[in-house]
Formats: C-alpha cells, sequence, structure tokens
C-alpha cells in the first residue's frame, strides 16, 4: 500500500505540473500511465498474497497424501512382516509335532522289540545284546532325528530372518522414493511460484519504466 501511495503522489504532482504548463496531452498521458502502475501494483500485491495462499494450502494436501502413503507403506511392511512370523511359527511347531510323533513311535517300536527281545531270551536267546543293540540303535536314530531338526528349524530362521531383511528393504527404497518424489514437488512448486512472483515483478517494473519515461 505504501507502493501505491507513493505513485498516486508522484502522479498528481506530474499531472499538476503538465496542466500548469498547458499541456493536457503530457497531463492525460501521466494520468493514464498512473493508473495502470497502480493496476499492476495491485495485481502483483493480490498475485502474491494468492500465490502463498495456494502454495500454503497445496503443501498441506500433499503432506497429508505422502502422509497416508508412507502410512501404508509400512502397514504393508507390517503385515508381511507378521504374516512371516506367523508361516514360520506355525511350520515350526507342524516340525515338531511330526517329530514328537516319529520319535514317540519308534519309542513304541523299541519297546516292543525289547520286550519281543526277553521274550525270545526266554527260550535260550541272548536278549541282553539284543537288547544293547536296540537301545544303540534307538539313541543313534535319536541323536540322528536332533540333528535334522535342528538343521531344518536353522534353515527356517535363517529364510525367516532373510525375508524380514528383504521387506525392510522394500519399505525402506518406497519410503526413500516417496521422501525424494516429496521433495522434488516441493521443488517445483516453489519455483513455480517464483517463476510467477517474477514475471509479476517484471510487468510491474516495465509499467513503472514507462511512467517514469
Amino acid at each position: 500500500f505504501r507502493g501505491f501511495a507513493t505513485t498516486a503522489i508522484s502522479a498528481w504532482q506530474g499531472i499538476v505540473d503538465a496542466l500548469a504548463a498547458g499541456d493536457l496531452g503530457l497531463a492525460a498521458r501521466i494520468a493514464w500511465l498512473s493508473l495502470k502502475v497502480v493496476w499492476k501494483q495491485g495485481i502483483a500485491w493480490l498475485q502474491e498474497r494468492w500465490l502463498q495462499f495456494k502454495s500454503f494450502f497445496v503443501e498441506v494436501f500433499q503432506q497429508a497424501v505422502y502422509g497416508v502413503a508412507y502410512f501404508l507403506n509400512d502397514a504393508w511392511a507390517y503385515i508381511q512382516s507378521v504374516w512371516v512370523e506367523i508361516t514360520t511359527a506355525l511350520a515350526n511347531a507342524w516340525t515338531n509335532f511330526i517329530n514328537v510323533l516319529y520319535r514317540t513311535w519308534h519309542q513304541f517300536a523299541g519297546f516292543f522289540r525289547r520286550v519281543w527281545a526277553r521274550i525270545r531270551g526266554l527260550f535260550g536267546k541272548r536278549a541282553e545284546e539284543e537288547i544293547a543293540r536296540i537301545n544303540e540303535e534307538e539313541a543313534k536314530r535319536e541323536q540322528q532325528d536332533d540333528v535334522e531338526l535342528a538343521t531344518v528349524l536353522q534353515q527356517r530362521e535363517d529364510n525367516r530372518q532373510r525375508r524380514l531383511e528383504q521387506i525392510e528393504s522394500r519399505r525402506s527404497e518406497a519410503e526413500k522414493a516417496l521422501a525424494d518424489m516429496q521433495e522434488d514437488e516441493r521443488l517445483k512448486r516453489e519455483s513455480n511460484v517464483q517463476d510467477a512472483l517474477d514475471k509479476t515483478e517484471e510487468e510491474l517494473a516495465e509499467a513503472q519504466r514507462e511512467w517514469r519515461n
């Protein structure tokens, strides 16, 4: 508004001087150019406020949109991680259950083999040696079962860790891509606002130069 007042005062003085000199054409030209400058100044002021207002709401909207995008990205990664944990836990539980059944079956089988060995011992067979051999076989089988079970569980755990790392890696990459997109849009928006303001200032400066000449 101070610029409006300065322009109006200068224009009025120029019109008065032109009328005092009897130059009506110059007075009319000064009046017309003064109105043009004031109009440009008003448009420049309104456009600057409008651009600031629009930029503010666009930024708020984009922050909300990207906020939802960040949330969905994290939520999807969380769902995937939970799924990996659940499927791994179920697979481990099933493996342990099958292992228990397998061992129980062989323990029953070993028990009946020992009973049969003792029955045979009643008829002169060497039961103790047979029972010792059965016990040794069972011990070796259980030891082998323990190794195989530990190997399976460890492989599954390694796979679980690998899948979780992949999920986190994809989540981080998506988050970085969203952050880069958000920053690019912010810079582009600021550049567009600045270009519009520069154009308005150039038009105002041109009008002021024309007025001064």
